[in-house]
């Protein structure tokens, strides 16, 4: 049912779920993919959760550090078009990163 809704409609519904963590699902789902949904204190939230995941690979997420790394790893043995990928990757990563604090 909550896919079926419209941005607009998921920040004002009320769910609740038999099982707890769905809450938190459902938060992350909005937030992925409807930023726009979310008021002030949400968005603090997702970017707190977003911060820790990717700076400091909270819930054993990659950090981007880690992830840094494993791309120079790769690219001493990448050809001309594994770096060009490679290096897309590194600039992707970058760019959706939050600041860290």
């Amino acid at each position: 049912m909550l896919r079926t809704l419209g941005p607009e409609h998921l920040a004002q519904e009320k769910v609740s779920f038999q099982d707890s963590r769905l809450e938190e699902v459902f938060f992350r789902y909005r937030a992925r993919n409807f930023p726009a949904s979310l008021d002030a204190s949400d968005l603090a939230r997702w970017e707190a959760h977003r911060t820790a995941c990717l700076h400091q690979g909270a819930g054993s997420s990659r950090s981007l550090a880690a992830f840094f790394e494993q791309i120079d790893a790769l690219s001493e043995q990448a050809d001309e078009r594994g770096e060009a990928i490679l290096g897309a990757l590194y600039d992707y990563a970058e760019s959706i990163a939050p600041p860290a604090n």
